[in-house]
């Protein structure tokens, strides 16, 4: 994502591996170098990430047994929860994709 002209990566971990969930990085333009900003811990397992289109939400996943989506504002250095995590009814999202409005996800069950 640019942001003032800084372009940013947003990568997911599993905090269950000791991960620190949600990295967000600038990207030199010139190398694609990540440079970290810092993290955040705000759903567990936050293994898969999109953006929205216009690119000022960024959803992830909660690849947990009880399996959730969560949303964060993307306009600063930090992503900022935008709502409660929401239940997808299904365990185990691994994949999400943002579409026509919606948030959809693929479950392991």
């Amino acid at each position: 994502m640019a942001d003032g002209g800084r372009r940013r990566a947003y990568i997911g971990s599993f905090t269950a591996a000791g991960g620190p969930g949600i990295v967000t990085a600038t990207v030199a333009p010139d190398t694609g170098a990540l440079k970290v900003l810092g993290g955040l811990n705000g759903v567990p397992d936050p293994s898969y990430l999109a953006l929205s289109t216009d690119r000022g939400v960024l959803y992830a996943v909660s690849e947990t047994a009880e399996g959730a989506v969560a949303a964060y504002r993307v306009t600063g250095d930090r992503p900022e929860p935008a709502g409660p995590p929401v239940a997808v009814d299904g365990n185990g999202p691994t994949h999400l994709a943002v579409h026509a409005g919606h948030v959809l996800t693929a479950n392991y069950g």
